[in-house]
């Protein structure tokens, strides 16, 4: 069954969509059907890349992040880095800065933008509990999506 859903979205966007598919609406209708499968799928390409101590730093560093569709694929690798030079998440969650820049580099834009999604997904999933409900069991289910 279709549910009707009505996102606002920015003129370039609807431009971008009327002027690629048959109409906006339609573009609209084919990227969100898309986008599950999308992001599941680049999920699986980088599942084993990252080590568990790399895991935790990426949810830790998007505690409290909003996430700003016009920089998507782009919050990875700076927000890691901006977390590692001033709160050291590095050294808390044992991690080789320079191992964890290599592997974030590497990531196509879309990769890096679903782990984006993947670690707010954490904080601020929609019907999950509120972040201060989370148990380390709920952590660990999490990390272990990517494991």
């Amino acid at each position: 069954m279709k549910k009707q859903v009505n996102p606002k979205i920015e003129k370039e966007t609807y431009n971008f969509m009327s002027q690629t598919f048959k109409s906006s609406d339609a573009g609209l209708t084919h990227v969100i059907e898309s986008f599950p499968f999308l992001y599941n799928k680049a999920l699986s390409e980088i599942k084993g890349l990252f080590t568990r101590g790399e895991l935790y730093l990426i949810i830790d560093v998007f505690t409290g992040l909003t996430l700003t569709p016009k920089n998507a694929g782009e919050h990875l690798l700076e927000e890691c880095f901006k977390e590692i030079y001033i709160d050291k998440l590095d050294i808390k969650w044992r991690v080789d800065k320079d191992g964890l820049e290599q592997k974030i580099k590497a990531l196509t834009s879309f990769q890096s933008a679903c782990v984006e999604i993947w670690a707010s997904v954490y904080w601020y999933g929609g019907g999950a509990r509120s972040a201060n409900d989370k148990t380390d069991r709920d952590l660990e289910n999490h990390i272990e999506l990517l494991l």
